[in-house]
């Protein structure tokens, strides 16, 4: 069933080209000033974010400059040589002239001592020891400090204080304070914005708001509570905001209204933060206008690049339908076509689609002469094909029955070397049995070896430590000597001493006769001290003449080892060249036998050779009649004369190839590893015409 072309197919080539172009051109140029938009927009957020928190760390570094403009004048005044001397009403009219002097812009000057008990340019007195900045000026002894924001004890009004030291003798005797008013710092703060847009507000380390246009909000509001009074977003960045780094949040007010916050740490302000609000309706204006006048460049690039492609279309479309004229034609049968100067003359790709199919047409129409001449001379030279296909079968039956002799062969030789194998193991067995007994005798007349030397080293020791006893015992003989004559001189010595000495006399003899005793008792250990150390050197003499024997003895069962070894490892060797020559003979008998299977199969190929040359035969016919459709004009008469040169040629060819006597020949034996190296290419005889016509292609 034919199915139905869709509205797309229906449309002519040079309105889908326009179409195509078009949405491919609409949707790139929306992605693009998709794209566009997105990442303009991105860019002017961040170069706005970076303006604004420029302009931020700008503001706060001019109230940072003002607050140390207010350090020095309080810096000024605690110089003052009266404030320093510690006179409370002196000091009470240096700071009421000060306060003349510098207007408004402080609300208020005090002075305060060690105790914290202070006096105000208005004469007012009280106690601030409990102020942390105090504690910083007088307490920690810091030369100045600003204090958080407080409500006056004597102005009433919410407050901040600038903090001098006055020091006297390299010792702080008290302090000088300048009160700010927050209203005052509002007001300037409230004419801080950006491109006339926002206003300022300042923040404290607690997080409580000091400073902004709505005075409701100064000194009750903390960020971090802020979500309790309606402004969504900000408690968020409270942490960010008290531990003085820069940023941006985005706020949502009690009334709706959508902020965003750039916020700087003031410098030298004890923790304090500089904020600035826009309002998100004037951060949005330039990406507004961004975004439309993208929009209006791709409307109009989206226009230009339609009427472009309608204009291309139709110079495509124009050769193409010519083309397709053409090809009706050929469709047709008509190949007696000449094609138009101007649409052979283009440049380009159409162009090159013309002049191929104008060759084309040529080409198939001298296709069409030749074969109708060749039809006619295939059927005699399928019949020649199929004489000698039948004298290949006889010729490959004598190859079969020669490759199944050599295969029972090499059976017969791969049961052989499998048996020769076997025996070759069990003696490979047997070897490597005896190379491990070696190796062990090996190692136990090493073992006794070194055990004889150690032994001839111990006997020596022996003889050295006997000799050594031998010359103690002689010390031992000379102190019985001289023992025994010491009791001969005791003895005379009692009988001198006549009836008193006859006591010490008895002494002296038993002590001779001891020495006599010890004597005779290191007169036979030195002999027995000798006769063993004669023994030792012996034993000694003995074993030192044993220890190369011993050596020896271990050198050949080494020697005997290695031989043992050798012969395994030959063993081993002969063993894997038997397995690899089963293999090999195996693969022979393997190759004989796919030899003869494949003889058998090419005897019945070419009897369906001869079979399929009748087939061609009708074939050839059927294509006579096929190619009669074709109408090629004028030029008939000529190439059918060529044609008709070239199948006699063919002819003659196959006839001289058939003629020729098929050779049966055994086919040689080769080893498993020989690879054929030769091809047969057929040769092919070409008629002179067509050898002359580089351009020919055969279809």
């Amino acid at each position: 069933m034919k199915a139905r072309a869709g509205f797309f197919d229906r449309l002519a080539l040079g309105t889908r080209i326009a179409l195509l172009f078009g949405l491919a051109t609409l949707v790139v140029m929306a992605t693009l000033v998709g794209l566009m938009i997105s990442q303009g927009g991105n860019e002017i957020d961040r170069l706005t974010e970076t303006y604004a928190l420029a302009i931020a760390e700008a503001r706060a570094d001019q109230l940072s400059a003002t607050i140390r403009e207010y350090v020095r004048l309080a810096a000024d005044v605690a110089a003052l040589e009266v404030v320093r001397g510690g006179d409370m009403a002196a000091g009470h009219r240096a700071l009421l002239a000060k306060k003349l002097e510098v207007g408004d812009l402080v609300e208020g000057l005090f002075s305060a001592d060690r105790n914290g008990d202070y006096i105000t340019d208005r004469g007012l007195t009280g106690n601030v020891r409990d102020r942390d900045y105090f504690g910083l000026v007088v307490g920690q002894g810091a030369a100045w400090a600003v204090g958080q924001p407080v409500i006056s004890r004597t102005l009433n009004i919410p407050i901040a204080v600038v903090a001098a030291a006055v020091v006297r003798d390299g010792r702080t005797i008290g302090l000088v304070g300048l009160q700010i008013a927050l209203d005052d710092l509002s007001r300037s703060i409230a004419a801080i914005n950006i491109d006339n847009a926002g206003y300022g507000l300042v923040v404290d380390k607690s997080g409580v708001i000091v400073a902004h246009p709505d005075q409701s909000l100064v000194m009750t509001l903390d960020i971090d509570e802020a979500a309790e009074a309606g402004f969504v977003g900000l408690a968020e960045a409270a942490a960010d905001i008290t531990s003085g780094q820069k940023g941006m949040a985005v706020i949502t007010r009690p009334d709706g209204v959508v902020e965003y916050l750039y916020y700087a740490p003031v410098k030298d302000a004890g923790g304090w933060t500089m904020g600035i609000a826009v309002e998100e309706r004037y951060i949005r204006q330039s990406s507004a206008a961004l975004a439309k006048l993208v929009l209006v460049i791709g409307l109009v690039a989206l226009t230009i690049i339609v009427f472009i492609a309608i204009l291309l279309g139709r110079s495509i479309t124009r050769p193409v339908n010519y083309l397709v004229g053409i090809a009706r034609q050929m469709a047709d049968g008509i190949l007696d076509i000449t094609m138009q100067d101007k649409v052979l003359a283009r440049g380009d790709e159409l162009g090159e689609l013309c002049r191929s199919l104008d060759h084309s047409v040529k080409k198939l129409r001298r296709v069409a002469i030749d074969v109708k001449a060749v039809a006619t001379d295939i059927d005699f030279g399928s019949s020649e094909l199929s004489q000698a296909a039948m004298q290949m079968s006889e010729g490959i039956e004598g190859i079969s029955t020669s490759s199944q002799q050599l295969s029972e062969g090499s059976n017969e030789q791969a049961a052989n070397a499998e048996q020769v194998s076997s025996s070759v193991e069990e003696m490979s067995a047997n070897i490597r049995q005896n190379a491990d007994n070696a190796t062990q005798t090996e190692g136990i007349a090493t073992k006794a070896a070194r055990d004889a030397q150690s032994g001839a080293s111990a006997v020596r020791e022996t003889v050295s430590a006997m000799r050594q006893i031998a010359e103690k015992i002689i010390i031992i003989e000379e102190i019985a000597r001289q023992t025994n004559m010491l009791s001969l001189n005791a003895s005379i010595e009692a009988a001198r001493a006549g009836e008193h000495g006859k006591g010490f006399a008895v002494v002296a003899s038993e002590v001779g006769k001891l020495a006599e005793r010890s004597k005779l008792a290191a007169g036979e250990i030195s002999g027995l001290s000798r006769h063993s150390v004669d023994i030792a050197d012996q034993a000694g003499v003995m074993l030192e003449n044993m220890v190369p024997d011993i050596q020896h003895t271990a050198d050949l069962v080494q020697e005997i080892s290695v031989a043992c070894r050798e012969q395994d490892s030959g063993a081993r060797q002969i063993a894997l060249a038997m397995v690899q020559l089963d293999s090999v003979i195996q693969h022979n008998a393997s190759i004989a036998e796919e030899f003869s299977a494949t003889s058998e199969e090419l005897a019945s190929q070419s009897t369906v050779v001869a079979e399929t040359a009748g087939n061609l035969a009708a074939q050839a016919t059927t294509l006579s009649d096929l190619v009669a459709f074709f109408n090629v004009g004028s030029s008939d008469a000529v190439g059918s004369s060529d044609a008709v040169g070239f199948a006699g040629q063919a002819a003659k060819g196959a006839a001289t190839a058939a003629a020729r006597p098929a050779a049966v020949k055994p086919a040689p034996v080769r080893s498993a590893k020989t690879k054929p190296t030769t091809a047969i290419v057929p040769r092919t005889t070409e008629p002179a015409d067509l050898a002359s016509d580089a351009d020919f292609e055969a279809f």
